[in-house]
């Protein structure tokens, strides 16, 4: 989770820094550069609200990354979706409860 703060936090540090090249671009008659400029503050803005912001960040074993992607891959989904029924899966083997429909 921390993670993805610190990465919000960045893109929002470097969509403002191109927002300032962006608006000294365009006064200075630099078409060229401000769409540069426009861009940069358009996909900064696009990455930081696709980041997760409320899930916690978990470190896992490499191999277990691995098996993750590779499931995640076959079978078309995202990840966390994977990772969420698996971890489902192994607390409802611990606790000997039911996986919620």
């Amino acid at each position: 989770m921390i993670a993805d703060v610190a990465t919000r936090w960045m893109m929002v540090v470097v969509g403002g820094i191109a927002a300032i090249g962006l608006v000294d671009a365009a006064t200075g008659g630099n078409g060229d550069l401000a769409v540069v400029f426009g861009a940069i503050v358009v996909l900064s803005i696009a990455a930081s609200l696709r980041l997760p912001g409320h899930r916690r960040s978990i470190r896992i074993r490499g191999d277990l990354a691995g098996w993750l992607s590779t499931r995640a891959a076959e079978s078309d989904e995202p990840v966390g979706r994977v990772v969420d029924r698996a971890v489902a899966a192994y607390r409802c083997g611990l606790t000997g409860e039911r996986e919620p429909s």
